[in-house]
C-alpha cells in the first residue's frame, strides 16, 4: 500500500519544515499503531509512506487494513499548540494472495500501487483504490494528454472566448467571462472539460492560467473606451493558482503591462479552492483586493462552508451555481434558497450574479428576486472577443432615451 498525506504542501508553508518534519513524525506513529504485527510500514520519501500488507487472502481483507489507515487520521495532530485534521490517500496493488514476490518485480507492485493512490487522490482524497490493469491505461493517457498539452502551451494553441454578462434591469453589457479553449491541430476546437484536470494535475494549470490572465487583461484595456464603468472581465482562478506563490505578482504584472485599470478585473475563485489552504488563500485575496482586483465566489452554494468563506474572505461578489438557477422555476425550496442568497449579497454590499440563465423564466426570476447580473445561453453562448465588441459597439450605438413634455391642456 502507497499512503501519501493530501495537502500536505499547504501543512509545509503554514508550518515551516521543521513543524512538517514533527508531523510527519506523528503520521508515522499513527501507522505503525494501524499495521498489524504482520506487516510493515516505512517513509519511502517526501510525504509518501509503503506498508507491506502480509498474509491476506481475499481484497476485502486488504481494504480492512487501508480503512485501519483511513481511521487512524480521524483525530487532529497537535503540532506547537494548533490542531490538524489530515487526511491520506492509499493505493494498493496485490501480488497474489499467498504468492512471494519477484525481487524483480517488486518495482511493478509499487509503480501499481502509486497509481492506484493517484486514482484515490483523484476520487477525492481521504479514500482507497485497489489497482487494477485499466488503471494503467488511464494514467498513460492522461500522461499522453500532459505532454500534448504542454506543446499546446509552446506552440500557441490556446484560445479565449468570452461569454457576456448582461445587468437583470436593463439588458446592458456588463461583463464577460473569459474561457478557455484548446485548438488542437487534430480535434479542432477541445473544451476544458477535456484538458483542465490534466492540467491540473500537472501543473500546467498555472502556465495556462498566466496566459489566460495576462490576454484577458489585454482585450479588458481594449474595451475599455467602450464599456460603462461597471463593466468587469471575469477570469477563473484555481486553487493551484492561488496556492502559487508568485499569483499576486502575475496579477499586477498582467494589469501593468496592458495597462488593465484593476477595478476592470474580477478573479472567480470557488469556495473549494478558498478552502483549500484557508490561511494562504485569505493573504493572497486581500493583496488581490488592495490592488482594485474584485473577488467573485463561484458557483456559490456548492461549497460546504458558504458563510464562513464570505466571514473569511474579502469577497466582493457572489455568483450562484447554475444548479440551483436551472431548479428555481420548478422547485419552489430552491427558488427560495435563490431569494436567500440574493438577499444576503445585498445585506453584504456585494453583486450578485447568476450562472446558467438558460431560460426566459429563469431570467424573471433572478431579477425579480435582485440579482444585479446574469450569463448564459438564453441571450448569448461564450463566442471570440469580437462578438461582445461588437455588443458593445450595438449598445452605444442606441439613441439616449427622448425627454418628451407633456402639457396640460389648461397651460395652453
Amino acid at each position: 500500500m502507497v499512503i501519501d498525506l493530501d495537502r500536505f504542501r499547504a501543512i509545509n508553508e503554514t508550518l515551516g519544515h521543521q513543524g512538517g518534519d514533527l508531523v510527519l513524525i506523528a503520521v508515522a506513529r499513527r501507522l505503525q499503531r494501524a499495521c498489524r504485527t504482520s506487516d510493515s510500514v516505512s517513509r519511502f520519501g517526501g510525504d509518501e509512506f509503503v506498508m507491506v500488507v502480509e498474509d491476506v487472502d481475499t481484497v476485502d481483507n486488504v481494504r480492512r487494513v487501508a480503512q485501519r489507515v483511513l481511521d487512524a487520521m480521524t483525530t487532529p495532530i497537535v503540532i506547537e499548540g494548533s490542531e490538524l485534521y489530515l487526511t491520506v490517500s492509499v493505493g494498493v496493488a496485490i501480488n497474489g494472495y499467498g504468492a512471494t514476490v519477484d525481487p524483480k518485480l517488486a518495482h511493478e507492485l509499487m509503480r501499481d500501487a502509486d497509481t492506484a493512490m493517484y486514482v484515490a487522490k483523484a476520487a477525492g482524497r481521504n479514500t482507497t483504490a485497489v489497482f487494477e490493469p485499466q488503471m494503467r491505461d488511464r494514467v498513460a493517457l492522461r500522461l499522453a494528454l500532459s505532454a500534448a498539452l504542454r506543446q499546446a502551451v509552446t506552440h500557441h494553441e490556446l484560445r479565449l472566448v468570452y461569454q457576456p454578462v448582461f445587468d437583470c434591469r436593463d439588458g446592458r453589457v456588463v461583463g464577460a467571462e473569459a474561457l478557455v479553449r484548446w485548438q488542437h491541430p487534430e480535434r479542432g476546437l477541445v473544451g476544458p472539460a477535456d484538458f483542465l484536470d490534466a492540467a491540473e494535475r500537472s501543473g500546467l494549470i498555472v502556465d495556462i492560467g498566466g496566459w489566460v490572465l495576462a490576454e484577458a487583461c489585454r482585450q479588458a484595456a481594449e474595451w475599455e473606451h467602450l464599456c460603462d464603468d461597471d463593466f468587469r472581465v471575469h477570469v477563473n482562478l484555481s486553487a493551484r493558482q492561488l496556492g502559487d506563490p508568485g499569483a499576486v505578482a502575475q496579477v499586477r504584472h498582467a494589469l501593468e503591462r496592458h495597462g488593465t485599470s484593476p477595478g476592470r478585473l474580477r478573479l472567480d475563485i470557488t469556495e473549494a479552492a478558498l478552502l483549500d489552504d484557508p490561511e494562504g488563500a485569505a493573504r493572497a485575496c486581500e493583496e488581490l483586493v488592495a490592488l482594485g482586483v474584485g473577488i467573485a465566489v463561484d458557483d456559490f452554494g456548492t461549497g460546504h462552508s458558504a458563510l464562513t468563506t464570505l466571514q473569511r474572505f474579502p469577497v466582493t461578489a457572489l455568483k450562484i451555481d447554475r444548479y440551483f438557477v436551472a431548479r428555481a422555476p420548478s422547485d419552489p425550496r430552491t427558488a427560495r434558497l435563490v431569494r436567500g442568497v440574493v438577499a444576503l449579497a445585498e445585506a453584504l454590499g456585494l453583486e450578485c450574479v447568476a450562472e446558467g440563465v438558460e431560460t426566459k423564466e429563469q431570467r424573471r426570476i433572478v431579477r425579480d428576486f435582485g440579482c444585479d447580473s446574469y450569463q448564459g445561453f438564453l441571450r448569448a453562448r461564450p463566442g471570440p472577443a469580437a462578438y461582445v465588441t461588437t455588443l458593445l459597439e450595438d449598445s452605444r450605438r442606441v439613441s439616449p432615451p427622448t425627454l418628451v413634455i407633456v402639457r396640460d391642456a389648461a397651460d395652453s
